[in-house]
């Protein structure tokens, strides 16, 4: 392909030679024109012109009604034996934004092993943020949820025979604090998934004849083999995320202006042109551009219809401009504005509850998780303002009810049958757990406070603290392990904790996160999960990652027994509880040095 940037036109430049005078007209000609029309050149990512004949595009049009050659989308080039280079490559990619910048990024690499096999890898991290402003009345300024960012990744090892042909995924997809994992095996014709859904495990087959390529099949394709003039390339396909087959269509267009990643940044580049057309069924479709190289390496790519585009970086671009997304591990963070909380042990804290003008007549309470509001926990007082209004106080030690005046709503429900429950999370007969409980001391003569105390402690001996794990595992399972996140630790601790008699149930909620920056506009919280106890005093809170009572930094957004537990609902019903609502720091004591 030709060089053609058009961006590498520059304004300063002087002319020589004999046809100065001539040139100097040319580029006074190009300038009116520019004049006439505007800097603003339109290029392929202005997504609403997908469809359309673009007057930009390089490649003089064809004769719709000419044939089209359609060709086995093969993932293997002919020439890939021929250099060690096609064998082996590795490619970083950002995922990028234009209103937030770079939102995440992802990691490509292919070794041919030394049996022959070609192992592909994809390693990707995005940050999703929400917290998108509602339609409100034009006398009342617009309302807005906290900005929450919800850690996604993606993890996938593909195994291709010799040929090409896909023989084995091994997966694990990542969704806040929960990651399941997938094990898809090809053998013959017949596919095999194996589906860990943490609550739940899936087995299925799939009878299938013919080759199969995986999720990146459009980039092997292009790979040292651009697709020709009028080429389309067809290949099944096999999607571990949505465990199912689908039909792949890869077909060339004309070359186009597109954004590509350079040193300097997004610049404009003439690039080769192909949509990719996925489809599940006749409902279920999904089409991608690629713009890619003359050596048929994909420089960008854009989902039809999304703002984010994916482009091809350096290694060091990803480092640097990916490094607070690659170094984040909570899982879900939210953004509180108000006063701001300084370092130090949090003994008191403040927060004021804005009720969606949407939500506001919604006061139910679906699965453990309140739309009306904050609700009340250990140590956690809430006061109704109005219908629209809550004020939140969070103590370090109990607030007497006298002080509280009546003005507070308490948390003193009775303690139920499915607060001492066997489920399949709290399985407290399992060996596991047995074997752990023989650790903790005597409870001969302990009262169920005492017992709740010691048990705390325990667990926090016994698991050494990790914000990204698995997330739901029974209680068993998390006994032999070592590491755990807050809510494998509240699961074994409800787990001992039952197994002992003593009534217990599991908070969800956020933990403030202490910023450097004392001139910052927000308050970090993250997720956390612990574990509320009843003793002979009523409900105590316990946090086992600390191995102590839970702080004035955490904030309770639900209480719930874990007898009901899915793994496709448990996040979205988290986050569910920021869209009802919008949170704001009054006030805050903190103990400095604490």
């Amino acid at each position: 392909m030709r060089k053609r940037n058009c961006l590498s036109v520059r304004l300063g430049m002087t002319t020589r030679g004999r046809a100065r005078r001539s040139t100097i007209v040319v580029v006074g000609f190009w300038l009116a024109g520019l004049i006439f029309i505007g800097c603003d050149v339109p290029d392929r990512h202005d997504i609403a012109m997908f469809r359309k004949p673009a007057v930009w595009e390089v490649e003089p049009p064809t004769d719709p009604t000419a044939d089209v050659v359609i060709k086995p989308a093969s993932l293997v080039p002919a020439n890939s034996h021929a250099e060690s280079a096609q064998q082996d490559w590795q490619f970083w990619y950002l995922h990028h934004v234009d209103s937030e910048g770079v939102i995440g990024g992802g990691v490509m690499q292919s070794q041919r092993m030394d049996s022959g096999q070609i192992k592909l890898t994809l390693n990707e991290r995005t940050l999703v943020k929400s917290g998108v402003k509602e339609v409100a009345d034009e006398a009342d300024p617009p309302w807005q949820q906290n900005a929450i960012g919800c850690l996604h990744a993606n993890d996938q090892t593909f195994w291709h025979a010799e040929d090409g042909r896909l023989s084995r995924i091994e997966c694990r997809v990542r969704r806040g604090p929960l990651q399941i994992s997938k094990f898809i095996e090809v053998s013959g014709d017949e596919i095999r998934f194996d589906v860990d859904l943490l609550t739940s495990q899936t087995k299925k087959r799939v009878v299938h004849h013919g080759e199969l390529g995986g999720p990146l099949a459009v980039y092997q394709s292009l790979l040292g083999n651009p697709l020709g003039v009028r080429e389309q390339r067809e290949s099944k396909v096999l999607l571990p995320i949505q465990e199912t087959l689908a039909e792949l269509q890869i077909r060339r267009r004309r070359d186009a202006l597109a954004k590509r990643m350079t040193e300097q940044g997004l610049v404009l580049d003439s690039l080769h042109e192909a949509v990719a057309l996925v489809s599940i069924d006749e409902v279920r479709r999904r089409e991608r551009y690629y713009w890619y190289d003359d050596e048929g390496v994909v420089q960008a790519t854009n989902i039809t219809g999304e703002r984010r585009f994916t482009y091809r970086c350096s290694e060091e671009q990803y480092q640097s401009q990916a490094h607070e997304l690659l170094h984040d591990v909570d899982p879900i963070t939210v953004q509180v504005p108000g006063k701001w909380i300084p370092p130090g042990k949090v003994k008191q804290l403040a927060v004021s509850v804005e009720l969606s003008p949407r939500k506001k007549e919604a006061s139910a309470t679906e699965g453990g998780v309140s739309a009306g509001g904050v609700i009340a926990a250990p140590r956690q007082y809430v006061q109704t303002i109005d219908e629209n209004h809550q004020k939140v106080i969070t103590a370090a030690r109990p607030v007497s009810a006298k002080k509280l005046a009546g003005r507070f709503e308490l948390y003193e429900p009775r303690p139920f049958t499915a607060d001492r429950a066997v489920t399949k999370l709290i399985d407290y007969r399992s060996s596991g757990v047995r074997k752990v409980l023989n650790v903790a001391s005597s409870m001969a003569g302990m009262s169920n406070r005492e017992k709740a105390i010691e048990l705390n402690r325990t667990v926090h001996s016994l698991l050494s603290f990790v914000p990204l794990s698995v997330g739901l595992r029974s209680a068993g399972t998390i006994a032999g392990a070592n590491i755990a996140d807050s809510t494998e630790h509240a699961i074994l601790l409800m787990a001992m904790l039952r197994a002992k008699g003593v009534p217990c149930r599991m908070a969800l909620g956020i933990r403030h996160s202490p910023q450097a920056a004392e001139d910052s506009t927000t308050n970090r919280f993250v997720y956390h999960a612990w574990v509320v106890a009843h003793g002979e005093e009523g409900w105590m809170s316990l946090d086992p990652t600390t191995g102590d009572m839970t702080g004035a930094d955490c904030v309770a957004l639900a209480i719930d027994d874990m007898s009901n537990v899915s793994t496709q609902s448990f996040v979205d019903r988290y986050l569910a509880t920021f869209h009802s609502m919008r949170l704001s720091v009054l006030a805050a004591v903190v103990q400095k040095g604490g």
